[in-house]
């Protein structure tokens, strides 16, 4: 379902289904805040989902992911997929979260066409680049849940 916050739109609902229906180029940021429950909606993290998301990003547009996981590392699905698209990228893992106020420590990666984006977010220390040769790229027909597994 879609909502107007000023000028800019706010999607809830089915995110792929509700994207899919919008004018291409018309968001500024796209975050995508779904992962951090036990079972994860993959399909949010494919290729084919990316290039959709790419499509609705206005020049200059940021791809956010909340990718916070206490059983799934996450990190290195989103550095495939940047890999994959030709995007640059950054990560950031905030160790200083309280789970009284915020649910804990919270890990989110930022994606962008243009590295220049980014630039604003690498004088921040705790960002730093996305390391992306290190995960094979999910799609709609593959997807490797074991692969990224914290085993303790």
């Amino acid at each position: 379902m879609g909502r107007e916050h000023g000028a800019a739109p706010f999607l809830r609902g089915d995110c792929i289904g509700e994207l899919a229906k919008a004018p291409a180029h018309r968001f500024g940021m796209i975050v995508l805040d779904a992962f951090s429950g036990d079972s994860i909606p993959v399909h949010l993290m494919t290729r084919e989902a990316v290039r959709l998301y790419r499509s609705k990003l206005a020049t200059g547009g940021l791809l956010v992911f909340h990718i916070s996981n206490g059983r799934l590392d996450l990190e290195p699905v989103v550095a495939g997929l940047a890999r994959d698209q030709g995007l640059s990228g950054l990560v950031a893992y905030d160790r200083k979260g309280n789970p009284a106020e915020h649910g804990g420590p919270s890990q989110w990666a930022v994606l962008a066409a243009d590295s220049d984006t980014l630039d604003p977010l690498r004088q921040v220390a705790r960002w730093h680049a996305l390391d992306l040769h290190r995960s094979p790229v999910w799609t709609d027909a593959f997807s490797n849940i074991f692969g990224v597994m914290r085993w303790r």
